[in-house]
Parts: C-alpha cells; sequence; structure tokens
C-alpha cells in the first residue's frame, strides 16, 4: 500500500475543513477525489505533502509508503525556471508533443495552460510512485485537456486525481471519494458512484454536472446589428525582437455578421483568436486592417465612439481580476452608469436592484469586496455589471471556464434566461463546442486567426468540416451522470467508464 490515510481531520481554529476523511491507495492505483469548491478536496493534497498552512492543526494518521511521489498543486501560478526552454526541464520530447507543449519554447514564452502541462510533464518525467494532480484541468483548453487525460491514462503509475471535472476523473480512476464540507460521503468504484450514487449530494452534485437541453432562447430577430470586415490583427513576436516587422498574425482577415438577438459563439483551441476578437469587438485592442461597424458606426477597436461604448459590454473569465479590488462590489457594478449620465439617483436605484435580482443576488453583496465572494458570485456580479447600462451586445469571454461543473451549467442556464428577459444579442468565446451547443444559435470555429468553419454547433460536432473542427469534436469526453455508465456520442469507440 502506497498511501493510508486515517481519520485526517484538519481545523482553523474552530472551523473544521476536514473532518474523518480516510481512505488507501495501493500500487498502481488511481483514486479520484472529487467535490465543490470549499468541500476539502485541496488540503488533502497539502495535507499529504506536508504542506498545509501554519494556522492549521491535523489530527489524524497518513503513512506514505512511497519512495517517491509528485505533486502538481491548483494554486501553484506555474514557474517553471522562465530561462529554460521545454525540452531542458523535460527531456523526454515526445511526453512534450503528446501534451502539446513546444519543446523548443522557453518556459517564459508559454501559455498558461502550456506553463501547467509543462509542470504536469515534469512531474510525470520524475517517474514517481504515487501522483498527485489537483484540478489539472482548469486551465485547459478542451484539446489540451483531451491530451492529458490520453497521456495520464496511458502511464501506470499510481495517481490521486482531485478535481471537480466528473468526466475526466471518471476516465482516469477506478475509484472514487465524494466529499463534503470536509466529510467522505460516498466512496466505491467510479463507474458505479456516477451512475448509482447513493446519497441526496452525490446525486445532486453529478446531475448537476450534465448540462440540459437549452431553455428560454431567443430566436435571431431583426437586422444586422454587427459587421467584421477582413479584420485583421497582428502582434511582434517575443523570439523575433529584432526584426522590424511583426511576425504573429492574431486575427487574419476575419468577416461574419452578427443578427439583433442572436446568440454567436467563437470557437477555437488556445492562441486561435477567439478573445482578441472578442475584446476588440468591445472596444480593446486595434485592428491593423478591416473595419468593424455597430449599427452601421464604423470603428477598428478602441476608437469605438463613446456612444456606443454603452451599448456593447464585456465579461472577463476570471472576474477576480474585473473588479477593482479598493473598491466596494456596489462601487464596481454601478460604473456602467458613467457612460450614461441621463439617469437620476431614484433611476439609477431602481435598474441596480433590477439587474442584482436578475442575476439571484441581493443588496447586501454590494457592501462586499471581491475578496469577499468565489468565482461564481463574482461572475454573477460582472454579468450584473454588464447589464447595468442596457446594452444591445454582451461579449463573453470564457465566461464559464474557471468554474465548476454545476456552476458551469447553472452559469449557462442564467446567461439564457437573461438573454431572455433583456433581449441583448451574445458573443460567447469558448475552447469546448459541446458547452456552447446549449447557448449559441450559431458557431464560428477560429484557428490562427482564421475562420475555418460554421454552423450550428450540434452539426459542427456531428459533422465537422475543418480539421480544427475536427479535434474540438474528438476532445469530448464521455459523459457522466446518473444512469451514464458509457460514453455518447463520437467518443463511443475511445473511451469506456
Amino acid at each position: 500500500m502506497l498511501l493510508e490515510i486515517t481519520d485526517l481531520r484538519v481545523a482553523f481554529g474552530d472551523v473544521v475543513a476536514l473532518d474523518g476523511v480516510s481512505f488507501s491507495i495501493d500500487k498502481g492505483e488511481r483514486v479520484g477525489l472529487v467535490g465543490e469548491a470549499g468541500s476539502g478536496k485541496s488540503l488533502v493534497a497539502l495535507a499529504i505533502a506536508r504542506l498545509l498552512p501554519k494556522a492549521a492543526v491535523m489530527t489524524g494518521g497518513i503513512k506514505l509508503d512511497a519512495p517517491s511521489i509528485a505533486i502538481v498543486r491548483q494554486d501553484d501560478h506555474p514557474s517553471p525556471d522562465p530561462l529554460k526552454r521545454a525540452s531542458e526541464l523535460v527531456a523526454d520530447r515526445t511526453l512534450l508533443e503528446a501534451l502539446g507543449v513546444p519543446a523548443d519554447r522557453f518556459a517564459s514564452e508559454l501559455t498558461p495552460a502550456q506553463r501547467q502541462l509543462l509542470l504536469v510533464a515534469m512531474a510525470i518525467a520524475r517517474k514517481p510512485d504515487l501522483l498527485i494532480l489537483d484540478e489539472p484541468f482548469v486551465l485547459l483548453d478542451a484539446p489540451g485537456q483531451r491530451r492529458l487525460v490520453d497521456v495520464l491514462a496511458a502511464r501506470t503509475m499510481a495517481m490521486l486525481v482531485i478535481g471537480h471535472d466528473l468526466a475526466a476523473v471518471a476516465i482516469l480512476t477506478s475509484r472514487v471519494l465524494i466529499l463534503e464540507k470536509g466529510k467522505v460521503i460516498e466512496a466505491g468504484p467510479t463507474g458505479d458512484v456516477f451512475s448509482r450514487p447513493s446519497q441526496d449530494y452525490s446525486k445532486s452534485l453529478i446531475a448537476g454536472a450534465r448540462i440540459r437541453a437549452r431553455t428560454l432562447m431567443r430566436s435571431p430577430i431583426g437586422t444586422d446589428l454587427l459587421d467584421v470586415n477582413g479584420v485583421s490583427v497582428t502582434y511582434p513576436d517575443r523570439q523575433r525582437i529584432f526584426r522590424r516587422k511583426p511576425a504573429v498574425t492574431a486575427l487574419d482577415k476575419v468577416s461574419f455578421t452578427l443578427r439583433r438577438g442572436e446568440a454567436l459563439a467563437l470557437v477555437g483551441a488556445d492562441g486561435a483568436g477567439k478573445s482578441t476578437l472578442a475584446r476588440l469587438i468591445a472596444g480593446l485592442g486595434k485592428a491593423k486592417r478591416g473595419t468593424l461597424a455597430f449599427e452601421r458606426m464604423v470603428y477598428r477597436g478602441r476608437d469605438l465612439p463613446r456612444l456606443l461604448r454603452k451599448e456593447i459590454s464585456l465579461v472577463f473569465p476570471d472576474p477576480r481580476f474585473a473588479f477593482n479590488p479598493e473598491l466596494s462590489l456596489g462601487a464596481s457594478v454601478t460604473e456602467p452608469l458613467l457612460l450614461d449620465e441621463n439617469h437620476t439617483i431614484e433611476e439609477q436605484s431602481e435598474r441596480l436592484v433590477e439587474v442584482l435580482r436578475a442575476v439571484r443576488l441581493t443588496p447586501d453583496h454590494l457592501d462586499l469586496y471581491p475578496r469577499d465572494l468565489g468565482l461564481y458570485d463574482l461572475q454573477c456580479l460582472a454579468l450584473a455589471r454588464a447589464l447595468m447600462a442596457r446594452p444591445k451586445l454582451v461579449v463573453l469571454d470564457e465566461p464559464v471556464r474557471l468554474l465548476h461543473n454545476r456552476q458551469r451549467v447553472e452559469m449557462l442556464m442564467l446567461i439564457n434566461r437573461l438573454r431572455a428577459d433583456f433581449g441583448f444579442s451574445a458573443i460567447i468565446t469558448a475552447s469546448n463546442l459541446e458547452l456552447v451547443r446549449h447557448i449559441a444559435d450559431r458557431a464560428l470555429v477560429l484557428d490562427a486567426g482564421r475562420i475555418v468553419d460554421e454552423g450550428t454547433p450540434g452539426a459542427l460536432l456531428e459533422t465537422p468540416g475543418h480539421p480544427a473542427t475536427q479535434a474540438m469534436a474528438d476532445a469530448r469526453l464521455p459523459e457522466v451522470g446518473i444512469g451514464v455508465v458509457a460514453p455518447v456520442g463520437r467518443q463511443s469507440s475511445r473511451a469506456r467508464l
């Protein structure tokens, strides 16, 4: 037995974070640990690695009989040596290639997701007896997640996989434990627990991870709202700083039209250009060539006319960086009203209460600061702020990427309901076609800054027309849920629960 945990208890003063956690891992065995935010999953990993905060008081037993362990922590800001190339940190180029990490790039030149994968590669390369992975999939796009799952599935080392992505845990583990408020409430073979849970919390957690059909969705109505015509954006390549001309093309002659009331998804792997395009539409950045026209008013990015600023709102992927930490949430949420001064204090208050109710929050939240709330509530407030000025277009850049499964489902349902209630058009960026099929009327697939495919998300998943779309379709993981014991769709021949 490599690891045996007996009656583990971790407390911070009077707050008990872990309460009586017990489980073991044998040689070559893979165990999953799942639960919602705050359930105590990450504390288990920290306790095993003897990395608990100084304020923590731990009791119980942890017996580790593994000559070597490796851990990749959730709260590690990926920081491999920035002055070394990936191939210098991991000699196995085949492993780097399988994970999609450019071997000849310096660590400082990698994207956050690539640096996360590099850390995992460094851990695997050590060939530990036990590999502990704490939320390894959060930063990854759908193809990156698929690559990591395939690489891990091919390894023989023992693993403790901690995460909220039930589909990935289902593929990688033979046994799973479900945590609720620091306690193990259910444990057993992964397939049995995920398809036939016995506890109410487990049923809710697993059922909540399944995305249901679209609700409250409005069909496209009206005339053209936004026209993007031959837009190109370039950036200097950091590897070629001594060359006079920019070498990296972020967007290359992109053209499309968005109609009033339509929800359009911009889908692609990391680096495809979707976020660059989303922010350009919202008035950030500048197109080198081409133009954008919102209600026939032409602009090229940051020159978006002031009159249109209140008509287009942008919601960022990580709400923790979208709010000023020194301002109360109430002050931040009301900022968009500065663009429209034709409202009395009473009208502003009514509008504020209306948007808070729309995202199912209360005025009590307005006295708090960003540090006081979790990611989901902060993203709800970001949506509320985006709706304050009653925009005609809301641009949502990866709005659910950092959320847990059930939170993702709830956020998608909320966005659908807000579209119905407020009647705005929407542009949503994502790396997962499966997610946007439940929220978008139409999807554009981007690859290397170009639009390479177009259609409804469902049609693109079933009959992808471009290799980039095919990669997105193949990246789908098996569906997990009550009564689901086998993959669905295109993945049926690739993996089994």
